[in-house]
């Protein structure tokens, strides 16, 4: 499981092992299934209603625990990226992982999963261009605003000591999920705009991103400090500190310096704020 999230992940693939278990592994499985989810809704040589009759079936395979309706799924040929071919060859073994995740969590997994399923199903119909910034925050949300609140339930249920603290994270936790989003569109920016696969319209522009990830990156702040404030537990801190870092030095990257990508120096720091602290 780790191997693909590997193949499939920049930065959580370096984060998720830093939490304790066993929500490590939990973690792991339902950024997978997630990521199964982001995978079928970007594969342009199907259309709308296939995809969408894939997600559906996909949401009725995470919550009955089979395998059954997407058995007959197989040609991902077309699929460029190689770790999301084998995260696609590998669904099956995915969801025979979910059996072994206690109910409550695993009610969780599916609970978000098929609210941000359902957010893509409604994008899929419009099949259309993000006409404003407020359609834009809507769309981020869903494939990301909802992980936030999903990780964020799961750290307060493993985490007792952050129960008290549990309604104000969930009310910032759409933040933390959208600011890494937004930051991963400033980072394919500029190779989206090469392939001609951006999806705005004329009326967002890059100026439009960077101010609502900035937005979003305060919001995300303040996660942070009720975490220190609630001393959670290290991995927990951990994990969250060091996607902040990394978001954030890649939207310093985009604002100062002109250039919207990450480099390995730029992980080694981040990764180096998150031992010292």
């Amino acid at each position: 499981m780790f191997d693909l999230l590997q193949q499939t992940s920049r930065s959580f693939a370096v984060s998720i092992p830093m939490l304790p278990n066993p929500i490590r592994e939990e973690v792991a499985l339902a950024y997978l299934l997630f990521r199964v989810a982001d995978t079928v809704e970007d594969e342009g040589s199907f259309d709308s209603n296939q995809r969408s009759q894939m997600l559906t079936e996909w949401i009725d395979s995470v919550r009955t625990c089979s395998t059954e309706r997407i058995d007959h799924w197989s040609d991902f040929s077309s699929i460029e990226h190689s770790g999301y071919v084998a995260l696609m060859d590998a669904r099956g073994s995915l969801i025979e992982r979910l059996k072994s995740v206690p109910l409550p969590h695993r009610e969780l997994i599916h609970q978000y999963l098929a609210k941000t399923v359902a957010g893509m199903d409604q994008f899929l119909v419009k099949n259309d261009a993000w006409h404003d910034v407020s359609e834009l925050r809507e769309y981020c949300y869903y494939v990301a605003g909802v992980v936030g609140e999903m990780l964020t339930a799961m750290f307060t249920s493993y985490d007792q000591g952050l129960l008290p603290a549990e309604a104000e994270l969930m009310r910032l936790a759409p933040s933390v999920g959208e600011s890494l989003q937004l930051v991963n569109m400033i980072r394919d920016y500029q190779s989206d705009n090469e392939r001609n696969r951006l999806y705005f319209s004329d009326s967002i522009s890059f100026d439009d991103l960077l101010g609502m990830a900035t937005e979003s990156m305060e919001s995300t702040k303040e996660f942070l400090d009720i975490l220190f404030r609630y001393e959670a537990q290290p991995g927990i801190v951990a994990f969250n500190a060091f996607n902040f870092s990394l978001a954030e030095r890649a939207l310093q990257n985009a604002k100062s310096l002109g250039h919207y990508k990450l480099d390995r120096s730029d992980v080694r720091v981040a990764t180096q704020s998150i031992r010292a602290v």
